[in-house]
């Protein structure tokens, strides 16, 4: 849907760039900080990345997948975490029991391999790999997309766009014709 469809495209976009450009304050009480560790950390979460970009990313795979998640690297020292990173939903398996209220484990695969295994806390559900999901209501572990409830007509909408082009193609002449005979006049 993102990739071959303007329409969801532009509507990520939109939300995504939208959701990203509103600031973050960190607040104790009422009293509001100009400068903090974790205001550093947000304006810039990684080398790669400015607040922007990053927050963007985050949305953008929550709004597509329905999940997005935040991989912290620890500072040895503070043990603070120092960069923020996002893993690809697309890459992401999770490993559970059935009925159970937390998953055992994240595993990140790439090239068909297990790159990276987080295990989770069985009684509190904590783990190395932060999980930001939308509600689903069939899925115990996974997010509901919002492009999932719309997939239907964004098919419809591809079919009909891929059928205008075949037919312009065709110099706008359908590639068939009934012809009706009648027997008498």
């Amino acid at each position: 849907g993102y990739l071959k469809n303007a329409i969801v495209y532009r509507c990520v976009n939109e939300v995504a760039k939208g959701a990203a450009s509103v600031p973050f304050q960190v607040k104790k009480g009422d009293q509001v900080f100009d400068s903090h560790p974790l205001i550093s950390l947000l304006d810039r979460p990684n080398p790669d990345q400015s607040y922007y970009e990053y927050f963007s990313a985050l949305f953008g795979y929550l709004l597509l997948s329905g999940n997005s998640y935040i991989l912290p690297l620890i500072g040895s020292i503070t043990r603070n975490p120092r960069e923020l990173h996002l893993l690809r939903p697309d890459r992401i398996r999770i490993e559970g029991k059935t009925g159970s209220a937390y998953p055992d484990k994240y595993e990140y695969w790439i090239d068909g391999r297990i790159a990276n295994t987080y295990t989770v806390d069985p009684n509190t559900g904590q783990s190395e790999l932060k999980h930001i999901k939308l509600w689903h209501p069939l899925d115990d572990y996974l997010g509901c997309s919002p492009r999932t409830a719309a997939a239907t007509e964004v098919d419809q909408h591809n079919a009909a766009g891929r059928h205008n082009i075949n037919l312009l193609e065709n110099g706008a002449r359908p590639s068939g014709a009934v012809i009706f005979k009648p027997k008498d006049d």
